[in-house]
């Protein structure tokens, strides 16, 4: 799971910089779809619940890239707090950074 961390961290930076520049996002990162499928460094991180928060935040990131421009950055903040709600119950370390991705809170 690390690998799509570190790479979700990256395109959550570059979406919310495209958004606070008014930007297009371009085309949904298809490699998320098997996210649900990765598997953890530590396999202890992993509870049944993971699968709820996987297709919980799919779908917010999916609805981020669908949005129109008037409703894009509340999207975007409600995909944020679905990596919250995920980090803070399977693996809590980035939660300090993923906060840092809202958008004017």
């Amino acid at each position: 799971l690390s690998r799509y961390a570190a790479r979700e961290g990256t395109i959550a930076a570059k979406m919310k910089q495209l958004i606070e520049q008014e930007k297009q996002l371009g085309n949904f990162p298809v490699e998320f779809n098997k996210l649900n499928t990765a598997m953890p460094t530590d396999s202890t991180t992993k509870k049944p619940s993971f699968d709820a928060f996987v297709q919980n935040y799919l779908a917010s990131l999916q609805s981020v890239y669908q949005s129109d421009k008037e409703i894009v950055t509340a999207k975007y903040n409600e995909m944020v707090n679905a990596c919250l709600a995920c980090h803070s119950d399977h693996c809590p370390g980035p939660v300090p950074k993923i906060k840092k991705l809202a958008i004017g809170l």
